[in-house]
């Protein structure tokens, strides 16, 4: 058979090609062999490579090399061919999923900041950290006083402050506790991600910006289903945001406990300092010195100090702290001159 060989001859047998080769004289050479071994060749090299790319695209030039042999066999080795076309088909679905995998991301300079230092470190892939941002995730600037979270209302949304301040304030206008963006964020709702049955409930308090915040909101169940749909490395992200977040608030608490349990000690304390320097009714010069270190200490403020000194304990007035004496000793003693 001469090469190359015509359709209908490649299709109807085993196409066997004669030539002649130096000081080989005719030589027969069977192209399905040819190509079946340049297959094994093929496929062997793609083994060797370590990236997955170029292993499947040399094992669908390996399985079409197969595929050319098994077809120019007689008879036809119909039942290999079809194996060998399903491999070719699977190997080219998975080298256009890489290749889609392996498309350049493009984050935005706040999104490249709150991945970097909040979900890369759990092991958030970047086309999962996109795809969130793309489907859920919802940026917002809040101007200093503008009302981020109503009191009152449902909080259906998870929101994380990236930068800024706010504070949480009472249904009476009292201010509560404030959130302060740090590294690892604040996150306000993110209760609702763990427990149902407060989805629709009012929220207590009103989140309001106390400058420039920038604001990242999720809808809390899309949030959840997220979770569901994708690897837990986003939901530990979440988690560890909240963790951060609770210990904070613990902290805080604890400080402020510690803070009025210190004042009640040091207000006692200078009570009963007050008690001694005015049990004979005159506040001596160096009685005086030892309570305004008392009061320097504690920082006590005048209010307060007043508040003391007024009480029934000792029962001293503010005027007759500052003349150093009880009213009723200087009219004694101008009585005893008058006599």
């Amino acid at each position: 058979m001469k090469w190359p060989p015509s359709l209908s001859a490649f299709i109807s047998g085993t196409p066997i090609v004669t030539t002649k080769l130096p000081r080989l004289g005719a030589v027969e050479l069977d192209f399905g062999t040819l190509m079946m071994n340049f297959g094994a060749i093929t496929s062997l090299s793609g083994f060797m490579m370590t990236d997955v790319i170029y292993l499947r695209a040399l094992s669908m030039v390996g399985s079409a090399c197969g595929v050319t042999y098994n077809i120019t066999r007689v008879p036809k080795q119909l039942n290999a061919v079809t194996w060998g076309l399903v491999f070719i088909a699977v190997n080219a679905v998975q080298i256009v999923r890489l290749l889609l995998e392996r498309e350049d991301i493009h984050f935005s300079v706040e999104e490249a900041d709150l991945f970097h230092k909040n979900f890369k470190p759990f092991g958030v892939e970047p086309k999962v950290f996109k795809k969130l941002m793309e489907s859920l995730g919802g940026w917002k600037w809040c101007k200093p006083g503008e009302i981020i979270v109503p009191d009152g209302k449902p909080l259906n949304s998870v929101i994380i402050l990236v930068s800024g301040k706010a504070t949480a304030h009472h249904v009476n206008g009292k201010a509560l506790y404030s959130y302060s963006s740090t590294e690892n964020g604040k996150i306000v709702g993110a209760t609702g991600l763990f427990d149902n049955t407060i989805l629709g409930r009012a929220y207590p308090n009103a989140v309001i910006a106390d400058e420039p915040t920038r604001i990242l909101a999720f809808n809390t169940k899309e949030l959840a289903n997220f979770f569901e749909s994708n690897n837990n490395c986003v939901k530990a992200a979440i988690l560890h945001m909240v963790y951060i977040d609770l210990i904070g608030s613990l902290r805080r608490h604890r400080d402020v406990g510690e803070q009025e349990k210190g004042m009640g000690m040091a207000l006692h304390h200078l009570k009963i300092s007050l008690q001694q320097a005015c049990a004979d009714g005159i506040i001596h010069s160096k009685e005086r010195r030892l309570i305004r270190k008392l009061v320097e200490k504690y920082g006590i403020d005048e209010s307060q100090f007043n508040a003391l000194l007024g009480s029934t304990d000792i029962g001293w007035t503010k005027e007759e702290w500052k003349d150093g004496a009880k009213q009723s000793i200087l009219d004694n003693e101008e009585k005893n001159c008058e006599s």
